[in-house]
């Protein structure tokens, strides 16, 4: 469920423009968090990497029923798009701590990489509100 909430929050940071649109009392509050919106994209693309890793570790849920299916499906959707979401929003630490000693290819291929997903972070804010509202909606009908 921290998963779902997470991620909620972050695609209502992705895509502020379209959350003011709909409800000008969640702008007021993202706007207290956007601030810090750098930080908590860093951290979040770390913590979906670690998702993503726990993920692969869970692959045992695939045996035990329909419910664990969900789940692990659900769970690695969240840990793709955490690691998306995150790189959008803490690009700028990400480029400056996690990059500043990589090759020049590689800092070319990753701000390549960057530059699509910027492309894409429309699409990847709805689709984390939706997942996360999904995950936290899962975690009730098939807990483990």
């Amino acid at each position: 469920m921290l998963y779902g909430i997470l991620l909620i929050v972050l695609g209502a940071l992705c895509v502020p423009g379209m959350i003011a649109k709909k409800s000008p009392q969640a702008m007021e509050k993202l706007k207290k968090i956007q601030p810090y919106q750098a930080t908590i994209g860093f951290c979040a693309f770390l913590w979906g990497i670690w998702v993503v890793i726990m993920s692969i570790r869970a692959l045992s849920w695939l045996s035990t029923g329909m419910g664990g299916v969900v789940l692990w499906v659900t769970l690695l959707a969240c840990a793709v798009l955490t690691v998306a979401a995150g790189a959008l929003l803490g690009w700028g630490i990400i480029s400056k701590r996690l990059l500043a000693k990589a090759s020049p290819e590689v800092k070319a291929k990753a701000e390549a990489s960057f530059v699509k997903l910027v492309a894409a972070q429309p699409k990847v804010g709805i689709l984390a509100i939706l997942v996360g509202a999904w995950a936290v909606v899962a975690r009730f009908i098939f807990s483990l």
